[in-house]
């Protein structure tokens, strides 16, 4: 009974155990779970952060959010999964959950300023500033006070309507302003005054009596190389027709502007390498004046010719047009002929070859030229010379090409070799040390032998020949040993 108990008690233990490993891992598995931050695009009126598109997140991190309005924009509110959620440009979320995020902008109100109006009357709204939402469309109504009448709105300084009201669409901010005239008398004059630049008008300069109410047509003709730009009625722009209609309800002062035409000279990229002016692109020229054109070549270029409108027009670097016209240019450059220099290779002294070969050879200025020497069996290479002066005693070396040049390589024969062993015994230093050296034969060395401290020097041993002295002088005629002998001063007990 004890035993079954007891049995039971570690069971239970460890399904407790095993619970607990369950939870811990259930438990890790929230915390380190990944949520998405889905942010979507704007309408319109502004940017984002983090940017528009899917972003992870471990649960429960907190995300800042920034809006950033575009000019004349407003933030108006964040929405999380379609819902309002802040009206803050900057501003944290908790990830607690996947969430969608969607910002929104409103544009800036737009500002109606009404001037005070022009004769007797009023109008709505009255004069003063106003405030709309974008895009609103304003109502405008003028109503004359007795014995007067509405003319016309002017929004801008513009003519905008001659109807008492209106509708004015608040797009951007806007100056308006109504204009009001005595009811007319019998005749009214129109006073055509004189133009702003070359033209004709029909009425002529001048005064001219109409009945009030008459509606007549205002007619201008540029004169040649000038064009016409607007009306102006009481200086303010009326109309930028030709033919321009006009009510005489009142006196009336007329004057048409006119403007000098103007033409475009298109200046294209050059062929070959060389600058414009003037520099390439589209410049303005007023109707009949005269344009000047530079051509300068780079270094190492000519000038060839000028083409206007497509057609060869002269060869001279400067050149003058009459822009009668709109009218295209191009220059031409052409490279200048290389300067060619020759290098005579001459015949080498001693056996040997080169290259280039021997004779005349003809290069480009600047052109690098390698120079290679080969000498022959028993030969070897000395030294190269240029115009006659030593220039390198490289069998390989190069020379620039900037002038007319004359070279020769110089071969000498090989001379004989023999070994030149060196030994010592003894304590001391010997010179050249101790080892093998080649010479050519017939060549003199100098042999030097120093004692240590406690030695004296004793003799060379050059070939069976003694030489009692320490600096002598060999003639290697043949393959030679040289033996300096150094002696203990102690007697012959001392080590060697």
């Amino acid at each position: 009974m004890r035993t079954y108990r007891n049995e039971k008690l570690r069971f239970r233990k460890l399904m407790i155990f095993v619970a607990a490993i369950s939870f811990l891992f259930l438990s890790a598995g929230c915390i380190f779970k990944n949520v998405t931050l889905t942010m979507l695009e704007p309408d319109e009126g502004g940017e984002v952060q983090p940017l528009p598109g899917n972003h992870k997140h471990l649960i429960n991190t907190s995300v800042n959010l920034l809006a950033l309005p575009d000019e004349e924009w407003d933030f108006d509110r964040w929405e999380v999964d379609e819902e309002f959620y802040s009206n803050e440009k900057e501003t944290k979320l908790v990830m607690d959950s996947e969430k969608t995020i969607k910002a929104f902008f409103s544009r800036q109100p737009v500002t109606l300023t009404m001037e005070d109006e022009e004769g007797e009357g009023s109008v709505s709204p009255e004069s003063g500033e106003y405030q709309f939402y974008y895009s609103t469309l304003v109502g405008l109504s003028a109503t004359p006070t007795e014995g007067w009448e509405f003319d016309r709105w002017q929004v801008e300084g513009v003519f905008y309507s001659s109807e008492e009201e209106t509708g004015l669409l608040m797009d951007a901010d806007k100056i308006v302003k109504a204009f009001f005239n005595e009811e007319p008398v019998a005749s009214v004059t129109l006073s055509m005054l004189e133009p702003i630049g070359q033209g004709s008008v029909a009425p002529a300069v001048g005064d001219h009596k109409y009945d009030a109410g008459k509606s007549l047509t205002l007619q201008a003709t540029p004169a040649e190389g000038w064009l016409f730009e607007h009306w102006l009625v009481e200086d303010a722009v009326y109309s930028t027709e030709h033919e321009a209609e006009l009510t005489m309800n009142t006196d009336r002062n007329v004057k048409a502007v006119f403007v000098r035409k103007t033409h475009t000279l298109t200046m294209f990229e050059p062929s070959g390498s060389g600058n414009v002016e003037p520099a390439v692109g589209v410049s303005i020229y007023e109707e009949g004046s005269v344009a000047t054109l530079i051509a300068a070549p780079s270094n190492g270029w000519d000038f060839d010719f000028w083409q206007i409108d497509g057609v060869v027009f002269s060869s001279d670097e400067q050149i003058t047009i009459t822009m009668d016209a709109s009218k295209t240019a191009k220059a031409f450059f052409v490279q200048e002929p290389p300067t060619i220099f020759t290098l005579t290779m001459v015949e080498p002294t001693g056996q040997g070859s080169v290259s280039p070969p021997v004779g005349n050879h003809t290069y480009i200025e600047g052109t690098s030229v390698l120079l290679s020497a080969t000498p022959a069996d028993g030969w070897e290479f000395e030294a190269w010379y240029l115009d006659g002066n030593i220039h390198s005693d490289s069998e390989t070396t190069s020379i620039i090409m900037d002038r007319d040049k004359s070279v020769s390589a110089e071969f000498v024969q090989k001379a004989e070799k023999v070994t030149l062993e060196i030994y010592k015994y003894g304590r001391g230093t010997v010179s050249p040390p101790e080892g093998t050296y080649i010479y050519d034969k017939g060549s003199s060395v100098d042999l030097s032998a120093t004692p240590d401290s406690g030695y004296h020097f004793e003799e060379w041993l050059v070939d069976g020949t003694t030489y009692e002295v320490p600096d002598i002088t060999v003639t290697l005629e043949w393959d030679t040993i040289a033996q300096a002998v150094f002696k203990c001063n102690c007697g012959d007990s001392c080590e060697k």
